[in-house]
C-alpha cells in the first residue's frame, strides 16, 4: 500500500494518477500522516513553491522542489491552479523518476487525451 499525503491543495486526481504511472499495482490510501513503515508520498503546494517529497519506512527518500509565484498578478483564479497542477504533476514526476529510475515515454502527461496540451500550444 502507497499512502498518499496532500498539503496545501486538494489535487487528489493528478497526485493518484502520477503515483499509479510508477506504480500500476499497488493500491493506495490518501493518509493524514507520514508513517513509519511503508511507502509515501507527499505532495506541497503553497504559494511560493511545490514539493514532493517520497518517503520509505518513515525516512525521505527523494524529493523535488519547484519554486514559483503562484500568485502572479493578471492571472484569473482558473489559470492559476492550471499552473499550480501542472507544476504538482512536474515534481511528483520528477522525485518518483529519481526514486523508481523509470522514465514514461510521454513524461508527466496523463490523462486519455495528453494531446490537448499540444493543441493549446498552437
Amino acid at each position: 500500500m502507497i499512502g498518499i499525503i496532500l498539503v496545501g491543495h486538494e489535487q487528489e486526481y493528478y497526485v493518484q494518477t502520477m503515483v499509479q504511472l510508477f506504480y500500476p499495482h499497488i493500491p493506495h490510501q490518501f493518509i493524514c500522516d507520514i508513517q513509519p513503515q511503508g511507502m509515501i508520498v507527499k505532495s506541497i503546494l503553497t504559494n511560493t513553491y511545490c514539493k514532493a517529497e517520497v518517503y520509505e519506512d518513515g525516512r525521505l527518500v527523494t524529493d523535488c522542489t519547484y519554486e514559483f509565484l503562484l500568485e502572479h498578478e493578471g492571472l484569473e483564479e482558473t489559470r492559476r491552479q492550471k499552473r499550480a497542477s501542472k507544476k504538482l504533476r512536474y515534481v511528483l514526476y520528477q522525485a518518483l523518476y529519481k526514486k523508481t529510475g523509470m522514465d514514461m515515454p510521454w513524461g508527466a502527461l496523463t490523462g486519455i487525451r495528453p494531446t490537448k496540451l499540444v493543441h493549446e500550444l498552437w
